[in-house]
């Protein structure tokens, strides 16, 4: 699944390199922050997570308004419990998300300002690996599906080529009642060559 993301992202990121060449350029990019995942409700089981961090890299090309990109993210989060009906059970244990995408932005220009806000969206791969470290339900369980994500964005930038970044990102899959959605606030950079 890994393999066919990344050759995937690749195929779309080169399709796209002839028609852009001749505006802004190809760009880094780079962020973490605070990732706050949902409880998860499976009817008669309720999982409950922790708050975790996240990270993320991206090559991009930026067209002016538009910006499209390939993106690697990785997520940790906490395991808290599990409530099976009435009965709480402790899990302690971990989450772990890596997400393979290709996003697409839209900036929008502030005349006369640094800031430029953006709004996106991106598909691609999500791999997840559930880890109970003790107690009744202890052991591992890994997961590979397709996911989805939406941004909201605001650079501020600082020169031609370098700009801050602070933006909100919603993580999910495509099965929307029993995977946790994970909740990003990210602050970060991207460099335009």
């Amino acid at each position: 699944m890994k393999r066919l993301m990344m050759t995937a992202m690749a195929a779309v990121m080169l399709a796209a390199v002839p028609a852009l060449a001749a505006e802004k350029g190809f760009y880094i990019a780079g962020n973490g922050g605070l990732t706050m995942p949902t409880d998860v409700d499976e009817g008669n089981t309720v999982s409950t997570y922790d708050p975790g961090f996240n990270g993320a890299g991206a090559v991009g090309y930026d067209l002016g308004d538009f910006r499209i990109e390939a993106e690697y993210a990785y997520h940790r989060v906490g395991t808290d419990e599990v409530f099976l009906g009435a009965t709480r059970i402790d899990v302690p244990g971990s989450l772990e998300v890596i997400s393979y995408m290709v996003n697409g932005h839209y900036d929008f220009e502030v005349p006369n300002s640094p800031l430029m806000p953006s709004v996106g969206l991106g598909i691609g791969g999500v791999e997840s690996q559930l880890e109970i470290r003790s107690g009744p339900l202890a052991g591992k369980q890994r997961d590979s599906e397709f996911g989805f994500q939406l941004m909201l964005g605001m650079g501020v930038e600082m020169s031609k080529h370098l700009a801050f970044t602070v933006g909100y990102k919603f993580l999910s899959t495509a099965e929307l009642d029993d995977e946790a959605m994970l909740h990003d606030i990210n602050l970060g950079f991207r460099y335009l060559f």
